[in-house]
C-alpha cells in the first residue's frame, strides 16, 4: 500500500501502479455536496420524488462520486502536490445513500518530458459493480 501524502514525481511513478480508498456515502455527504454546488435535483434530495423514478430511491450525485477520484490521486497516487489537468468520465450506474464506494486509480502512462501522468479511474460500490470509469491527466510534483 502506498503511504498517504507521499507525493511521487513523474520519474517515480510506475506504469501499472494502483491505489484505492473507500468511503460510505451518507445522507449528510449528499446534503453538503448539493448545498455546496447549488444542485436542486429532487432525485438527490426528495425521497418521495425519487421513489417514483426508475431508481426507486434517492441517488448520490454523480459528480460527488467523480470528486472522490482526485482525493485518491492527491492522497495516494501520485500523491501530494499533483494538479488535475484533464478528466474524462463515463457514468455506468448510480450509487445510493449508504453505499460504500471504492475509488481506484492506476497509472497507465507517463510523459517525463512534459511532466504528465495518465491515470485510469474507477469507482465501484460494495458489490463490485462499476459506477464510474474515466481517465485523468495530472501534473505530478517536480523534483526539488
Amino acid at each position: 500500500m502506498i503511504d498517504i501524502l507521499n507525493g511521487k514525481t513523474v520519474e517515480e511513478v510506475v506504469i501499472g501502479e494502483k491505489a484505492s480508498m473507500s468511503k460510505t456515502i451518507g445522507e449528510t455527504d449528499v446534503y453538503m455536496f448539493t448545498a455546496l454546488t447549488g444542485s436542486l435535483n429532487p432525485l438527490y434530495q426528495n425521497e418521495v420524488y425519487a421513489s417514483k423514478t426508475e431508481y426507486g430511491r434517492r441517488i448520490v450525485p454523480e459528480l460527488l462520486l467523480a470528486s472522490m477520484l482526485p482525493a485518491t490521486q492527491g492522497n495516494f497516487l501520485p500523491g501530494e502536490g499533483n494538479v488535475h489537468l484533464k478528466q474524462k468520465l463515463e457514468f455506468h450506474k448510480p450509487a445510493f445513500i449508504g453505499d460504500t464506494v471504492t475509488t481506484e486509480v492506476e497509472i497507465i502512462n507517463k510523459d517525463v518530458v512534459k511532466n504528465r501522468v495518465t491515470i485510469r479511474n474507477t469507482c465501484r460500490n460494495q458489490n463490485g459493480e462499476v459506477l464510474v470509469t474515466g481517465e485523468a491527466v495530472v501534473w505530478p510534483k517536480k523534483n526539488e
